[in-house]
């Protein structure tokens, strides 16, 4: 009989752009500018994530050992009656770029207590980076759900 293991699943905002890699600030007062966006949304991610470690330790559901982290992006958009009204977020067009973005997340992540500081190597992995771009898949959703697993291939 398998004993199903803890996920801890949690919802975020859409990162800025500035926290794409491809993101180029057109001067130095550009990238202080840019580090400030990024850090202030690495604060609001820690928020959320350490109320659901919080929710997570009352349930006994929170993850440990060796995790695996799945991200799911929403990448819908704010319309108005004709056409797509232009934001400053980040809506990666691919896996590679999903997976940078996703940097100040595990940052975030890290600074709540859920992730081992520094290198966790063989510790935590990247799982499935799953990008719903077309309307009919995000239905105008505009986040990243992240899951946070014990590693299967770990428990094996």
């Amino acid at each position: 009989m398998s004993e199903t293991q803890p996920a801890l699943v949690f919802v975020l905002p859409l990162p800025p752009i500035e926290a794409s890699l491809n993101f180029r600030p057109a001067s130095r007062g550009g990238r202080m500018a840019q580090n400030e966006t990024v850090q202030q949304y690495k604060a609001v991610c820690q928020a959320k994530i350490r109320k659901a470690i919080s929710d997570a330790k009352r349930t006994g559901a929170l993850p440990e050992g060796r995790l695996v982290i799945h991200y799911s992006w929403y990448l819908g958009r704010k319309r108005a009656a004709t056409r797509a009204i232009r934001d400053r977020l980040c809506r990666p067009k691919d896996h590679d770029n999903a997976i940078g973005a996703a940097k100040p997340i595990q940052d975030a992540m890290q600074g709540a207590g859920l992730l081992p500081k520094g290198d966790a190597a063989g510790r935590v992995r990247v799982g499935d980076v799953t990008l719903y771009g077309k309307a009919k898949d995000h239905g105008g959703l505009m986040q990243v759900m992240v899951v946070v697993m014990p590693d299967p291939e770990a428990i094996a």
